[in-house]
């Protein structure tokens, strides 16, 4: 996240609470928090698809692990949000690797693909904080259509680079074990 769309968020969240709107605040993070691990359990199957395991939990089970997996990777990431630390942004892959799938994966695996994702997000972080900082233009109404239109991108974009790193990782697990057993 770049330092103005952390400014913006920020001085929005400080209003709020001054203001003492407790029903919006707790509105707003039900919300936030539905939505959030929604995108998680959608992460969840396809990394199941990814992985060639059959789902098993049940949807409770697996609402409360979305929940859970989703709230600390957005923990980590908001550590990660002040300055690019891949660090976090590996710990982040390799959690929802591991425990985003029905059978958990091991972290070993999380090699090149992450590395992929890491420097993916990093390159499209420093690509849309430029575009943020110097290019929008926050007077104009299409000015702030450009920014929901790009920050959609964005997030969409980070979705096909996590996906195709995992990947990439899964077939390459699968090639050495298929040398490593070959029957």
């Amino acid at each position: 996240m770049s330092h103005p769309v952390f400014q913006v968020i920020d001085k929005t969240v400080h209003k709020i609470l001054a203001e003492r709107q407790l029903f919006w605040v707790t509105l707003g993070a039900a919300i936030a928090v539905w939505e959030v691990s929604g995108a998680m359990r959608a992460t969840m199957q396809v990394l199941n698809r990814v992985y060639g395991v059959a789902e098993e939990r049940s949807f409770w089970r697996k609402l409360w692990e979305s929940i859970a997996l989703s709230t600390v990777v957005t923990l980590l990431l908001l550590l990660a949000a002040g300055s690019v630390k891949a660090g976090l942004l590996l710990a982040v892959v390799m959690m929802v690797v591991r425990f985003a799938p029905d059978t958990r994966r091991p972290v070993h695996w999380v090699t090149f693909g992450g590395l992929l994702v890491i420097v993916g997000w990093i390159l499209m972080s420093l690509l849309y904080g430029a575009y943020v900082t110097q290019v929008a233009d926050y007077a104009s109404i299409f000015g702030s259509l450009a920014v929901v239109m790009v920050t959609m991108s964005y997030i969409y974009l980070s979705a096909i680079v996590f996906l195709t790193g995992v990947q990439l990782d899964s077939l390459i697990r699968h090639q050495v074990e298929k040398r490593a057993d070959p029957e």
